[in-house]
C-alpha cells in the first residue's frame, strides 16, 4: 500500500512539473532554438553574418511589417518559402518541409523570435 502511495505521488510530481515547464515556455527562447538548429547556416540576424542563401531576419522583419498581420506573413513565408521570393534569391533553396517539420509551437515561436530579433535595437 505505501509503495503505490509513493508511486503515485511520484507520478503526480512529474506530470505536475511536466505541465509547468510546458505553460511557462517561453516562444523567443523556443524560436531562438529552432532558429539555431534550422536556419541560421542560412539566414544571419543582421548584416553581420551569412547571407549567400537566404536574407537576413532584419530583412524578413522590416518585410513582415509591410503586411496587415506580420506574424502571419512570416509563418507563410517559412512554410511556403518558394511563394515570395526576396530580391537576389533563387527558388528551391529553402526546404519545403517546415510546414511538416516543425511543430506549431516551434513555428510560433521562430515567428517570435525574428519580429524580437529583427526589430531595430534601442
Amino acid at each position: 500500500m505505501r509503495r503505490s502511495l509513493i508511486f503515485i505521488l511520484a507520478l503526480l510530481g512529474l506530470t505536475a512539473c511536466g505541465m509547468t515547464a510546458t505553460a511557462t515556455a517561453d516562444p523567443v527562447a523556443t524560436g531562438r532554438s529552432a532558429y539555431t538548429i534550422h536556419c541560421a547556416a542560412c539566414h544571419s540576424v543582421s548584416d553581420v553574418g551569412n547571407t549567400s542563401f537566404g536574407p537576413n531576419l532584419t530583412a524578413l522583419y522590416e518585410r513582415a511589417q509591410t503586411e496587415p498581420d506580420p506574424e502571419t506573413w512570416l509563418r507563410a513565408a517559412i512554410i511556403y518559402p518558394n511563394t515570395e521570393l526576396a530580391p537576389g534569391y533563387q527558388a528551391g533553396i529553402m526546404p519545403m518541409s517546415y510546414a511538416t517539420d516543425l511543430s506549431a509551437e516551434k513555428l510560433d515561436g521562430l515567428v517570435a523570435y525574428i519580429l524580437k530579433v529583427g526589430a531595430p535595437q534601442p
